[in-house]
């Protein structure tokens, strides 16, 4: 692929475990994306990019995370684009402590001093008493600030001022890409906010960041579809935590009333289900509009809370297909193949 004008992100999915139990291996993980982020001297006065930059640094692919060795050179080609951000699909931490959110916070900071947008929804294990999700309460703004997202290059506006969750930002150095993160258990008046943002910043390309929205099959969690009744009901669903609320809506819901009928809608990224067995999915819209691609990343199970395993997406220019691989600063690039899910008829 000719990587003239393409550029790359990482998604990272559920960190709990690597936070809680692995610390070394997160900071790791945050140094050796760090070390992929572009040049001081490509970036404008305000932190932002200012053109699509054809080239990665050979350095920092060479080399490792801390403590891990060199890495596999085959990140760097044929997938040879800069690192513009990098997203996190929330469940940041295990049971939202203090403690915790400073070790998570640690890695977050040095992606922010190498100059890389941090996109960051939250997760239901990091809201509530011991990450139990009984209500909205949340340490990260403790220890991240109230400033966090407004801070991230790209920042347009958010639902309510101090938040983490329901957020727009446009991505340095894409002429259209935006990022849209939802929270867990979306409430109407955040889906009434998330449809007038996109009209109001005209976004043409946009990415979904929201905790959870496939399930390990591939599908979309969806009360209406899977419940006792009609087929097997899915696990650890929104409305299984106490800061679900009548009213809010899962991504099957969401699906119906915005992401099935919003032509801008480019993909959606998340992460909370486990045991996966499809992460990369097409989820089929009725014609003419394009299928999204859904990714769900969580590493959590696999041994060292995920061992530092990345999704890398890297968008060439114009309108052709994206790519997506995963890999971690000890192992060579796995590509991922999407298989088509039509999402309204499971």
């Amino acid at each position: 692929m000719n990587a003239a004008g393409a550029m790359r992100l990482a998604v990272i999915g559920d960190s709990q475990h690597a936070v809680c139990d692995h610390p070394a291996v997160w900071d790791a993980q945050c140094a050796w994306l760090a070390a992929m982020a572009p040049a001081p001297r490509e970036l404008g006065a305000h932190g932002a990019f200012d053109t699509p930059i054809a080239r990665t640094d050979a350095r920092s692919m060479e080399t490792g995370a801390a403590g891990h060795g060199p890495h596999d050179s085959s990140i760097s080609s044929p997938l040879n684009a800069p690192l513009r951000a990098v997203l996190h699909v929330g469940d940041v931490v295990q049971r939202n402590t203090l403690a915790e959110w400073r070790i998570a916070a640690a890695g977050l900071r040095r992606l922010e001093r190498a100059g890389l947008p941090v996109y960051l929804t939250l997760g239901n294990h990091d809201f509530g008493e011991r990450g139990k999700a009984d209500d909205r309460t949340t340490h990260a703004l403790n220890v991240l600030g109230e400033d966090f997202a407004r801070r991230q290059p790209g920042y347009l506006e958010a639902f309510e001022t101090g938040g983490l969750d329901n957020c727009l930002y446009r991505v340095p150095g894409h002429r259209s890409l935006h990022v849209l993160t939802l929270e867990l258990a979306t409430r109407p008046a955040v889906l009434a906010w998330a449809r007038a943002a996109l009209e109001a910043h005209r976004c043409s390309e946009v990415i979904v960041l929201t905790h959870a929205a496939l399930y390990r099959d591939g599908s979309l969690y969806d009360a209406v579809l899977h419940d006792d009744a009609r087929a097997p009901r899915q696990k650890w669903r929104p409305q299984s935590y106490g800061l679900w609320a009548p009213g809010c809506m899962d991504a099957g819901d969401l699906w119906r009333a915005f992401f099935s009928k919003t032509p801008a809608v480019r993909a959606i990224f998340c992460g909370h289900a486990v045991g996966l067995a499809t992460p990369l999915v097409h989820l089929v819209r009725e014609a003419p509009l394009p299928p999204v691609d859904g990714l769900l990343t969580n590493y959590q199970d696999d041994p060292e809370g995920g061992a530092g395993f990345t999704h890398f997406v890297t968008l060439p220019p114009g309108a052709d297909p994206w790519h997506y691989v995963s890999a971690s600063s000890r192992t060579p690039l796995q590509p991922l193949t999407a298989q088509p899910h039509g999402a309204e008829s499971d």
